[in-house]
């Protein structure tokens, strides 16, 4: 299997922390970083020694994404599906199933667990706890928890990937992409939290409110028109609502939520990868697991205070597709709480996130596309003139400050030496004035009352 350097990287920096005397470690890189490839890699490697591995998730969809790489191998399926047991070295679980069979399997060596940043569960500590002399990675792109609860109360170090997002979509590993701002956005300032995000009901309530249910073709038709596409949403209705809007105008597309069996939910991202629908909406799911990498329109019309829901969203349609360039659509201001998905963030197992200090972004929405964006992140080309455009490259907006800068300096370099000159005069003009009618001209002249023409006088014939 062939691994590109920063997954390599990766390996190597779970390695050292387990030398280290470590036996909990999390692996964080961004969607679409290959987070997958790097821990089948791991297991092979485990196999090749005699180790025993689960691999654990919590969706049937993310194990049989899982099982795909291992073809041609002996392993088992730990699902309702699957009732048989086997002795093979790898056993591909889902969670909801593992702890309800987790006395038929030969105890395993290694532990992973996809989305770890759900392995607070109680079904996952149940396990570990069974399990506690194995050794345990989790991989994640979003290392926390809408509750907050920090994830060293399962991991005792944490692993990120040496590459950022930018830097994954300048080296071609993930998509470029385009982050637009709705024309008319819902303000979600007055929704009260509750688990650590909005409560469904003031969601609902604003966003039906709002209008930009309505929006929502029209948003599409002006920056994605004809693309494939996901659109995420508050509620079960306001789902059905959004589907039916776009078959309406022509686009085929169909509705998802948890409540739908995994049957229904399985065509819909069938119909996707298949050209059936052009759009899924869905209320709540697919913001993990889903990997079709031609998607390219992301609609969110689901406000959030989860970073992790946000990065899961968009993670949907930033994998790499040959010439794709991503479409997020933001009708709900989540780039006023969460930034960009290029956006530098500093992860700990603590459970808060943190910025740097100098993010170096500021997010501009351009007046005729309405594109948002960090500056030194993309370089669009909405139609506008170069010299009008804000959305000029970074360095032509670099020089055209410092132009600028030297031009004000000249301008403050000019007045001052005009006003050393108006000294130099001034002092002049009142040293050639001898008797008090000339000094009283002076003073009219320099805006002075008479009395001093009369105190310089004065003071001269004292000397």
């Amino acid at each position: 299997m062939q691994l590109r350097d920063y997954q390599i990287k990766g390996k190597e920096d779970l390695r050292s922390g387990f030398r280290s005397g470590h036996k909990r470690g999390l692996y964080v890189a961004s969607t679409g970083a290959g987070k997958t490839v790097t821990f089948v890699s791991i297991v092979l490697d485990a196999v090749a020694k005699g180790s025993r591995v689960w691999i654990i998730a919590h969706r049937e969809k993310l194990i049989r994404q899982a099982g795909q790489h291992f073809k041609g191998m002996k392993f088992g399926f730990i699902s309702p599906k699957f009732t048989e047991i086997t002795e093979a070295q790898i056993q591909i679980c889902m969670v909801q199933t593992l702890i309800k069979r987790i006395d038929r399997l030969p105890a395993p060596d290694i532990i992973i667990i996809d989305e770890a940043h759900r392995s607070l569960g109680s079904q996952y500590v149940e396990i570990i706890k069974r399990h506690s002399k194995a050794i345990l990675i989790g991989f994640t792109a979003t290392p926390q928890r809408t509750d907050g609860r920090g994830l060293s109360e399962m991991y005792d170090f944490m692993a990120i990937c040496s590459k950022t997002t930018k830097q994954l979509i300048d080296e071609g590993h993930l998509s470029k992409y385009k982050y637009f701002s709705a024309e008319r956005e819902a303000d979600f300032s007055r929704a009260k939290q509750s688990g650590g995000d909005y409560r469904q009901a003031d969601r609902e309530n604003i966003t039906k409110e709002s209008g930009i249910i309505g929006d929502c073709v029209k948003e599409y038709e002006r920056h994605a028109k004809g693309k494939s596409g996901l659109v995420f949403t508050d509620g079960i209705a306001s789902a059905h609502e959004v589907a039916v809007l776009f078959n309406e105008a022509g686009y085929s597309a169909v509705a998802i939520s948890g409540k739908d069996s995994t049957s229904v939910q399985n065509d819909a991202l069938l119909g996707l990868e298949t050209g059936k629908y052009l759009i899924v909406v869905s209320c709540d799911l697919l913001s993990e697991g889903v990997d079709v990498p031609s998607v390219t329109y992301c609609g969110m019309l689901r406000a959030t205070t989860s970073i992790v829901v946000f990065l899961q969203q968009i993670g949907r349609v930033l994998r790499y597709f040959p010439d794709k360039v991503a479409i997020i659509v933001d009708h709900v201001q989540n780039w006023k709480r969460h930034d960009f998905p290029c956006t530098d963030r500093e992860w700990s197992l603590e459970g808060e996130v943190k910025r740097p200090k100098e993010r170096g972004e500021e997010a501009f929405r351009c007046p005729k596309c309405l594109q948002m964006f960090p500056i030194d992140v993309i370089d669009p080309n909405c139609g506008y003139d170069p010299n009008e455009c804000m959305f000029r490259k970074p360095k032509e907006r670099i020089e055209e400050a410092e132009k600028a800068i030297q031009e004000e300096l000249k301008r403050i370099e000019l007045e001052e030496l005009n006003v050393e000159q108006i000294k130099r005069d001034r002092a002049r003009m009142i040293a050639q004035a001898e008797s008090i009618s000339e000094l009283k001209e002076v003073a009219k002249i320099l805006g002075y009352n008479q009395k001093w023409a009369y105190h310089i006088f004065n003071a001269r014939k004292s000397k």
